[in-house]
């Protein structure tokens, strides 16, 4: 399994993390699903008070027309990763970013796993290289 992030959404995802305050910025990832790869197409950025609970993200993910395909977090932390571990979590996939503002962020992918308990498994990230 792995991410493929299409130049648009990278571009939005490295715009959020312009606008990122020093805690970091999370949101979520809009796509679909293709055999074992997970297309991101673009992402949706969240403020931080607005993160939904249980019953709001499944509303938003229905306004979205179900293309909630997982969730990203910029300056990721392990309170920042928490709360996805849980049973609207799984099988969707995480994008962290980090890296200073203005440079190439670096990515790190993982998908909300269950084995006896809820867990991150690694996956690859690949990032679409725009057409000459």
């Amino acid at each position: 399994m792995d991410i493929f992030l299409t130049t648009g959404a990278f571009r939005t995802l490295t715009a959020a993390g312009r606008l990122a305050s020093a805690g970091g910025c999370r949101g979520f990832l809009l796509g679909h699903r293709r055999g074992d790869r997970v297309y991101i197409e673009s992402a949706l950025p969240s403020p931080r008070s607005a993160w939904p609970s249980l019953e709001s993200f499944y509303a938003l993910d229905a306004d979205l027309e179900r293309k909630i395909v997982g969730f990203f977090i910029w300056k990721p932390s392990a309170a920042a990763r928490m709360p996805l571990l849980q049973p609207f979590g799984t099988g969707k996939v995480l994008v962290e970013l980090s890296g200073p503002a203005g440079k190439k962020p670096v990515l790190s992918g993982a998908v909300v796993d269950y084995e006896g308990r809820f867990i991150f498994r690694r996956i690859p990230v690949i990032v679409e290289r725009p057409a000459p």
